[in-house]
């Protein structure tokens, strides 16, 4: 990609416009990070790049030309954004100006959101650009919004998110002037869809230092707006004796920052901020015999409802939903799970989601107490005999119907069901042992045809 952008640049160049690196690509390059895409600014209007790059190897896709914006794909399918230094107009929709103004690098500049992506870089003459005092940022590792802070988050008010969300993601603090125009300014996050609410708060949670961003939100009311149900987990007390950390904040944001880089998925670590969310609701603070327990008895049971309404409120899908809420209804049956019964264990090892559930469990207790259960989990499930991963019994509702002359109906699933659990607890290990049973089950449950049926289908 770098290369790609490098040759859109000297293309540029050797036609006598400015080709320069911009925005995040040269902040990354700053902090020695890769870049995940390289976009390129330049002098040239619309119209004249796409004459320059006409019957070259690129392909021009006039993405959003009225804007001053170009996308160039190459013969290998790399895609670059080519767009003209602009000055914008007012913000009408909170995210796009009205208008655009094309104008010089300097004026480009001062548009732009933090001064850490202000700069731009010439990868031919290696030339840096900064009117905006991003270099020095970047060496005091600070965020800061670029001109009046107030004008940044009025243009789109998305970019109080994205200040924490890179506060998460490098571990950076935001300027006193910044944050406390966030703070002021909170409840414009309103205004925002939620879409890209949730898009932003999502790359915070997976980031490398995720409790950064969240006790940003917290802080500066923006939590209150988006996720009001996470603010009551702040001063929400737990037993100090399970829970030496602290309260229900404090022990999420430590069960966030220790999950393992490799298993951030968005589904997990929504979880996880979500795992203890039915706390507030269910704590109860008990004296007895001068004795003081704190206890918060089915919070996985209304934490997993709470949960649900929060993943459709977000427009998540359904597949994130599902796991996430199932992560959330599950998180306590861990710390029973080896006095379930072998079917019980089945059901829950066999979900595509267990893996994930086990990451959910060990940085909960790292979070806590800490002991060894975890340990003891994954020693069973490596030692687990083969029946616990059976799926089906070992003969099926053709079975049923033909050789145990059980009549076709709901009742052919309920009776394969209750076999199937039968076999991973070991109680069937033939298939002559599981007609014997599904026989028994049918006269059990009627499920066997009268003398009436009988007489009617002949």
């Amino acid at each position: 990609m770098k290369e790609t952008a490098k040759k859109i640049c000297e293309h540029l160049q050797t036609a006598g416009y400015k080709g320069v690196f911009a925005g995040g690509c040269v902040r990354d390059m700053c902090i020695g990070r890769e870049a995940h895409d390289y976009d390129v600014a330049t002098d040239a209007t619309p119209e004249t790049v796409e004459r320059l790059f006409t019957g070259t190897d690129f392909e021009i896709v006039p993405i959003g030309k009225a804007f001053g914006v170009m996308m160039l794909v190459s013969k290998e399918g790399i895609p670059t954004e080519v767009a003209t230094f602009r000055k914008d107009g007012a913000y009408g929709d909170a995210r796009h100006p009205d208008s655009v103004v094309f104008s010089s690098m300097k004026e480009d500049a001062s548009r732009r959101d933090f001064s850490m992506n202000g700069m731009f870089f010439d990868p031919v003459t290696e030339e840096m650009f900064d009117f905006v005092g991003g270099l020095e940022d970047i060496s005091n590792q600070v965020i800061r919004f670029i001109g009046a802070p107030c004008f940044r988050i009025g243009e789109d008010p998305l970019r109080m998110m994205r200040a924490a969300r890179f506060s998460a993601q490098l571990g950076w603090r935001i300027d006193t002037e910044s944050f406390v125009a966030i703070k002021d300014m909170h409840e414009n996050i309103g205004w925002v869809s939620i879409e890209r609410v949730r898009d932003e708060l999502t790359k915070m949670l997976i980031s490398n230092f995720p409790s950064s961003g969240m006790n940003i939100l917290l802080d500066t009311g923006l939590l209150r707006i988006i996720l009001p149900e996470l603010v009551w987990l702040s001063g929400c007390n737990q037993d100090p004796v399970h829970h030496p950390e602290g309260d229900v904040w404090e022990h999420t944001m430590m069960a966030l920052d220790n999950i393992y880089p490799d298993m951030k998925t968005p589904a997990l670590c929504w979880g996880v901020i979500m795992h203890d969310i039915g706390k507030p609701t269910t704590t109860e603070v008990v004296v007895k015999e001068n004795e003081t327990k704190i206890t918060s008895y089915e919070h996985d049971e209304v934490g997993g409802k709470i949960a649900s309404e929060i993943v459709r409120r977000m427009k998540m899908s359904n597949d994130e939903r599902l796991e996430i809420v199932w992560l959330v209804e599950n998180h306590m049956r861990m710390l029973v799970f080896l006095k379930m019964s072998d079917y019980k264990k089945a059901q829950m090892v066999q979900s595509p989601w267990f893996v994930h559930l086990l990451e959910l469990a060990r940085v909960d207790d790292l979070a806590s107490c800490k002991s060894d259960l975890l340990d003891k989990i994954i020693q069973w499930t490596q030692n687990a005999p083969a029946r616990i991963w059976k799926r089906r019994p070992c003969i099926d509702g053709h079975d049923l119907i033909k050789t145990c002359g059980i009549r076709p109906g709901p009742g052919i699933g309920k009776i394969l069901e209750k076999l199937l659990e039968f076999e991973i607890e070991g109680r069937i290990t033939s298939q002559e042992m599981a007609v014997a049973e599904a026989i028994q089950l049918a006269k059990n449950w009627g499920y066997l045809p009268t003398r009436k049926q009988l007489e009617a289908d002949k």
